[in-house]
């Protein structure tokens, strides 16, 4: 199949302790920029991937046109060789459209092969079917992973040998699936089913280094996050945050640190705020991040070097974007990571090899996709500081 391009781009449990928020002398970081500018309304449900290079990938939905589009660092090997052909330069992105057949590009999820290739997973509105693209060197190659009113709230992951694992939503059944692909076929599952519940929302995968998948989800019914951990002919489910008379759960992100200890940032709904759960042994720890105001919608977690968490997420009361870093004692909290406000919905985090963040993101006042990183600038405005919570 072909690439269709379009012209893109103008620039890119445990209850909390709770002590007083502190400010600490710091700097800003710079505004986030525009990466594809091309159409009235684009940029929705972002997801941000690195490779082994640290080149950056974004895949996300064009609303004007109803595609999968996919932007990719622009670097002079790749316009050089042609290996991206048919791909627009702009700046220092390239843009494409992936997939245009109908509306496509709902709730992607991509990933990085071995290769550094870029495969995506996404939701198919017209068909209500879940979808599958692989950057094979030149062109993509589209799939159909599961039908029958199924694939949104994807997410990828893919195992040591490249081989794709999505968890996603069964509208239909109301059950978490995982669809994988063998190399010949794709194989599915259906990980969590309550016949009178509905769950299987807010997914997020993550495969181990023993191989094994895991994924958290929400339980809408019950209002609680939950955990799945595949065996060789199950799945064990777990409850991770039952709520205590709140619902928690949505926005479910979910990080493996060493000895494949789990990691999940998520958001309650009933208090809004952000929350983490750690898995301590046989059983999970739970915390509050961030509670000042509405904030931790489309949560976003990523480990760093050292193991520790990093949370991407979003302050609906400010509508900015904000960070959360673990330091291995304490959550630092910055805000705003960028000073421009309308800014930081359907927010994707990851880490470089250098401890270096970058974030996608959603610009609304220009309902653009937008991209900001760590490259500090010196804030000449002394009212503006990070502010510390100490948790």
């Amino acid at each position: 199949m072909s690439i269709k391009e379009f012209m893109s781009f103008c620039l890119i449990l445990i209850v909390p302790v709770l002590l007083p928020a502190q400010s600490g002398n710091s700097t800003l970081y710079p505004d986030g920029h525009t990466v594809d500018a091309s159409v009235a309304d684009t940029g929705y449900e972002s997801d941000i991937a690195i490779d082994q290079q640290d080149y950056l990938h974004i895949s996300y939905y064009d609303a004007t046109n109803g595609d999968l589009k996919y932007a990719r660092q622009a670097t002079d090997d790749l316009i050089s060789d042609g290996k991206f052909l048919g791909g627009t330069r702009y700046g220092d992105w390239l843009v494409f459209t992936v997939d245009s057949v109908g509306t496509v590009g709902r709730y992607s999820s991509i990933k990085i092969d071995s290769l550094g290739r870029p495969c995506i997973s996404y939701y198919d509105v017209n068909n209500k079917a879940l979808k599958f693209a692989r950057f094979n060197g030149q062109k993509w190659l589209i799939q159909y992973a599961d039908t029958g009113n199924v694939g949104i709230y994807t997410s990828l992951a893919l195992d040591r040998s490249d081989r794709p694992y999505i968890s996603y939503y069964d509208a239909k059944r109301k059950a978490l699936k995982c669809a994988q692909y063998d190399g010949f076929k794709w194989n599915v599952e259906e990980v969590d089913r309550d016949i009178n519940g509905d769950l299987g929302l807010y997914t997020s995968i993550a495969i181990g280094v023993d191989g094994l998948a895991r994924i958290s989800y929400y339980d809408n019914k019950n209002g609680k996050l939950k955990f799945a951990k595949s065996r060789a002919k199950d799945w064990v489910i777990e409850d991770v945050d039952t709520g205590e008379n709140s619902k928690v759960g949505i926005y479910s992100s979910l990080a493996l640190g060493s000895n494949d200890t789990p990691h999940i940032a998520y958001y309650d709904t009933t208090n809004n705020n952000l929350r983490y759960a750690v898995k301590k042994g046989f059983s999970w720890e739970k915390k509050v991040v961030d509670e000042k105001r509405n904030v931790g919608k489309f949560a976003s977690i990523k480990l760093d070097n050292s193991g520790y968490p990093w949370i991407a997420y979003y302050d609906s009361s400010a509508c900015n974007l904000r960070l959360a870093q673990f330091d291995g004692v304490k959550w630092l909290i910055s805000f705003p990571v960028a000073t421009t406000n309308q800014f930081g919905m359907d927010c994707s985090l990851c880490i470089d090899r250098t401890n270096n963040w970058h974030i996608s993101c959603r610009d609304l006042t220009y309902r653009k996709l937008a991209y900001v990183n760590n490259r500090t600038i010196v804030d000449q405005d002394p009212l503006k500081k990070w502010r510390w919570n100490f948790r």
